[in-house]
This record gives structure tokens, C-alpha cells and sequence, in this order.
């Protein structure tokens, strides 16, 4: 895989496919492996750029700075770096709200917008989650059974965890993935970062076409949060100088949708783009 190297880290990223250009932002336990599932449906459709924020995979994950700001200048770098002048955001959990940011700053650079499993602002039971996120990594590892087990039953539905394919056997494999894909440090920022976050004051201002998709099962950030959260429902309603929005409510689906139903997500991604900038 390619490596840019930027802000003074090396970013690990790929570049696949033919078609517009579409960048696939992270979230908070995740890099490029959070979108494994998803990237194959898309990249007959789309240039897809996937990456590893620093702190994650095989990007930089020492000595270094981390938070939103951090992560939000790498990535327009990184943008820059692969030479896309103008593209689609799909931004999942915390990439959905990077992806607002960067929309509400740089308007002509996004042709469209996906958020998927989003939020703007977290209310009292997810800062909640995500604090309780936090507290088992420092106490227990980014990578133990604790804490891998807390993410999988925040992230996935009940049916589908407990299916003969997962189960138990998930929780490891997850445990595993976590202590190879994030550092201790760069997982606290972000749960951090996601305790505090409020980009709702950016809504008002984005006009670009927008497709918010959220699972009905999702309880980590569901599309209706509490009064002193913003979910993808809360979200869609905010966003008043839209003109082309649409909301999707994921049957049988949760917070970690693109395991779930990948294959739906990309087509409600492709139907979108075909509809609102055409044929991709």
C-alpha cells in the first residue's frame, strides 16, 4: 500500500477503482479495515480512497498528536496528496462528523455526501458508551476481551453477534483486530473526541446533496438521540439549506451497518450518487 508522508506522519492509504472520486473517512476503532466489507461493492463505481488515520494500522502511531483537529488536516492533506479537486464523502460513526466538518468548510470541494451510523453531537447515553469505551482500554488494553466485548455489543445486533459464525469467536477476532489497527492512545482521543464533539452548528450551512443511513438497531448513535444529542434523523432535520437529502433507516441493522448489510449500504450509495450527479 501506498504511504504519503504528511504533517510530519506517514499516512498508509489505497486508491482503488474507476469512476467519481469518493473518500471513505474512518472511524474511531477503524482504518482501512473498517470498510473491508464495503470498498469491494463500490470500486466498479467509484475511485475509492481508504486510509489509516495516524495512530491507526499502518500509519504513523507513535510520538505523536492526536484529535480532531489533527486528524482533520491530514485528511484534506491526504485528499490533496491523491489529487482528488472535488469528490464524495462517505463518513461512518466519527468519520461522519469529520466529514461535516470538512463539508461546511470546503462546500465546492464535496459533490455529494454519505453519513452513515452518524452523529453531530452525543447525548448523555452515548457519552456514556463511549466513556465506558474508554475506561476498559486504559484499564484492560485496546486490545482485550473487555473491551472488544463492550464495541461488539454497542456495534452489532443481537442476532448477529450471536449467529454460529460469531459469537465468542468474534470477540477474540475483534480483540485482535483492535490491538493491530489502533494504539492505546489514538482510541482514547477519539472516544474522547466523540464524548465531546458538537459540529451541529455546521448544519445550517451545508447545501451539498446528502444521504444519511442508519441503522434501526443501532444504540450506540441511534437516528434519534436524546434532547442533548443529534442523531442521523436530528442531523437530516438540520440540515435546512439542503435541497437534495434523503434519510435510510436500515431494517434489521446497527451502529456497525457495513458488517451488517455491506451489500445494501453500496448499493444505496451507488443509486444516490446515480440520482443526484448521475451514473457513477
Amino acid at each position: 500500500m501506498p504511504i504519503a508522508e504528511i504533517n510530519g506522519v506517514s499516512i498508509n492509504y489505497t486508491v482503488q477503482g474507476t469512476g467519481p472520486a469518493l473518500v471513505q473517512v474512518p472511524g474511531a476503532a477503524t482504518g482501512i479495515q473498517g470498510y473491508m466489507r464495503m470498498t469491494p461493492y463500490l470500486v466498479d463505481h467509484f475511485t475509492v480512497l481508504d486510509f489509516d488515520p495516524r495512530g491507526y494500522g499502518d500509519s504513523t502511531r507513535a510520538d505523536t498528536q492526536y484529535g480532531f483537529d489533527v486528524w482533520a488536516a491530514d485528511m484534506a492533506a491526504l485528499i490533496d496528496h491523491v489529487g482528488f479537486d472535488s469528490f464524495i464523502f462517505h463518513g461512518a460513526s466519527m468519520g461522519s462528523t469529520l466529514a461535516l466538518d470538512f463539508t461546511a468548510k470546503f462546500p465546492d470541494r464535496v459533490r455529494a455526501m454519505v453519513l452513515s451510523g452518524c452523529t453531530a453531537k452525543n447525548d448523555v447515553t452515548s457519552r456514556a458508551q463511549f466513556r465506558a469505551w474508554k475506561s476498559l482500554a486504559l484499564a484492560y488494553g485496546v486490545g482485550s476481551k473487555e473491551t472488544a466485548g463492550l464495541m461488539a455489543t454497542h456495534s452489532l445486533t443481537r442476532s448477529l453477534l450471536d449467529s454460529p459464525d460469531l459469537q465468542e469467536k468474534f470477540i477474540e477476532y475483534l480483540a485482535g483486530q483492535l490491538s493491530q489497527t489502533v494504539s492505546l492512545e489514538a482510541y482514547v482521543a477519539a472516544c474522547d473526541y466523540l464524548i465531546e464533539v458538537d459540529v451541529t452548528d455546521r448544519l445550517a450551512s451545508i447545501e451539498v446533496p446528502t444521504l444519511i443511513m442508519v441503522g434501526d438497531q443501532d444504540v450506540l448513535t441511534p437516528a434519534v438521540q436524546g434532547e442533548t444529542g443529534c442523531g442521523g434523523r436530528q442531523i437530516f432535520d438540520g440540515l435546512t439549506a439542503c435541497k437534495i437529502k434523503e434519510f435510510l433507516l436500515l431494517e434489521g441493522s446497527a451502529h456497525s451497518n457495513m458488517r451488517d448489510v455491506p451489500d445494501v449500504c453500496a448499493k444505496a450509495i451507488v443509486d444516490f450518487v446515480d440520482r443526484v450527479l448521475g451514473k457513477a
